[in-house]
């Protein structure tokens, strides 16, 4: 038998403890010994945690941050937390929040409803047994009302003045660090409830730069009222096989940031990891059999780049495993890209070519269709293509060969200008991250890099992830096809004990409050 947590006294606040068996009591007294309808109802659920969701359940700290990597059970941890207390005093109340209201239903919702509610109490999956114990969802409002009289409201910042008149026991967010930390302060002003003895604003989050104001109220400003909970991907022993061999191909910054769960900045050089006296090579001449792909970044008053690779078909079973050399560059400004065709063909006369994968400018590629030059738009993911590209890097799979034996022409105009870059090889070495993060359209904030000078960067992640599938496949050759199709939805539960993918929770079919054991 196991127990969710073991009691624990919060001493702190003069309450009295987090009863497991008291909710077990309570829950058997609304149940009772049949559910609706004369059949047996379910015995309630108990959840197993993984040490550091344990750790975070018992927390008893006013502000309690759960920081962890990919996969680290984040989200369902944190509404497990809201569960708990819920269900441990009546007529408490709490809210769920994130950032975006519509982050959070297709995130933190889903698993609330999903993984987190037991199914007789679950207004979504068993709606007829809920109403019948009490259990109101008013997706209007979207409050969750308990048969205790707790409730649990879910709330998006988009306008944080939306939650200025609430007066609640307790707060989980969702992805933390997506808040301002004026967000933060008026989630933290709102827990003043007084009809429940326990009060407490809990985070969890993935680990973002140390510059970071919530790195820098967590881990820096010393205060016995906070505490941070730490949680890699690997301490996940639920996680797929295939999940920890994806992760683990991350490395540097990435694999400290997303698999260790270290709070470690993006600020720098993007491509750290380039070393010109190593990643220059001295040219060859390039055996015909070998594949030859172009990579295009459509540009007028920017630069207009066209990289030539070819690839190593005897250093790896697919482009993603295979070393890669650019071996010839145009990158000029201020000339039509008709022009740019027909320089593309002279150059590519005498090459049998795999592929050409440009940017989805729908102009300038009729252009090149209409010059006899077939595209294929690029998978234009920039954090995900970074990261595949650092990665081949550290493998030693990118080259180039040197950079003036590589440019078609060099750029009179770009190479006379201090502030812009004349070739690939002069980008690369300055491609830096942002120093503040970007928003996007969708309120997500994120590091990117900075958009300049960055169009043989572009043109290189372009093809790279393009043609290297973060699944393990990979091109391999024109008539290979590229699409992959992912299923909605997850995997039905199976009766009895089983682990719930990277949630990091396993579910057994025994009571509440139980002793523990095996």
């Amino acid at each position: 038998m196991v127990t969710i947590i073991s009691p624990t006294a919060l001493s702190e606040q003069n309450a009295p403890p987090l009863d497991l068996e008291e909710i077990a009591e309570q829950v058997r007294a609304t149940y009772g010994e049949k559910g609706v309808d004369g059949e047996a109802s379910p015995e309630p659920v108990i959840k197993e945690f993984l040490p550091r969701q344990r750790e975070f359940m018992e927390a008893l700290e006013r502000e309690v941050l759960y920081s962890g990597a990919f996969g680290a059970g984040k989200s369902r941890v944190l509404c497990e937390k809201a569960l708990l207390l819920s269900l441990s005093y009546n007529n408490n109340y709490g809210m769920i929040v994130r950032k975006r209201f519509n982050d959070l239903r297709f995130s933190t919702v889903e698993v609330w409803f999903g993984d987190t509610l037991p199914d007789e109490i679950n207004p979504i999956v068993s709606p007829k047994e809920a109403r019948a114990n009490g259990i109101k969802w008013d997706k209007t409002n979207h409050v969750l009302t308990f048969h205790n009289g707790s409730r649990v409201v879910f709330r998006g910042l988009d306008v944080v003045t939306k939650i200025a008149s609430m007066n609640i026991a307790w707060a989980g967010i969702d992805e933390l660090t997506e808040l301002t930390e004026d967000d933060y302060r008026m989630v933290l002003g709102r827990s003043r409830l007084t009809r429940v003895p326990f009060r407490q604003v809990f985070g969890a989050t993935n680990p973002d730069s140390p510059t970071h104001w919530a790195y820098l109220r967590f881990y820096k400003e010393k205060s016995e009222n906070r505490r941070v909970i730490d949680a890699n991907t690997l301490e996940n022993t639920f996680l797929p096989d295939d999940y920890i061999e994806l992760v683990g191909d991350f490395k540097g910054r990435y694999r400290d940031r997303y698999v260790k769960g270290q709070w470690v900045g993006f600020e720098g050089q993007v491509y750290d990891n380039w070393r010109e006296e190593r990643d220059v090579v001295p040219s060859f001449s390039i055996p015909p059999e070998w594949p030859r792909y172009r990579s295009i970044d459509f540009g007028y008053t920017n630069a207009f780049v066209c990289q030539w690779w070819a690839a190593d078909p005897s250093s790896g079973s697919d482009f993603g495993s295979q070393v890669k050399y650019m071996y010839r560059q145009i990158y000029m400004s201020k000339r039509e890209v008709e022009h740019h065709a027909d320089d593309i063909l002279k150059l590519s006369a005498d090459e049998d070519m795999e592929l050409t994968v440009c940017d989805h400018d729908a102009e300038a590629r009729a252009t090149l269709r209409r010059k006899g030059i077939a595209t294929r738009g690029a998978r234009k993911d920039v954090s995900d293509g970074i990261q595949e590209v650092h990665r081949q890097i550290d493998l030693g799979l990118i080259k180039f060969f040197p950079e003036e034996e590589t440019l078609v022409e060099r750029d009179e105009e770009l190479q006379g200008d201090t502030s812009k870059t004349s070739s690939t090889h002069e980008e690369i070495g300055g491609y830096r991250f942002r120093q503040f993060k970007a928003t996007l359209a969708n309120g997500n904030e994120i590091e990117e890099p900075k958009k300049e000078n960055d169009h043989g960067m572009d043109a290189m992640r372009m093809l790279i992830f393009t043609l290297t599938s973060r699944g393990g496949k990979s091109y391999h050759g024109a008539k290979a096809s590229t699409a992959s199709t992912v299923p909605e939805g997850l995997p039905s539960a199976s009766s009895g004990a089983s682990p719930v993918g990277e949630l990091g929770v396993t579910f057994a079919p025994v009571a509440l409050g139980g002793e523990a054991g095996a």
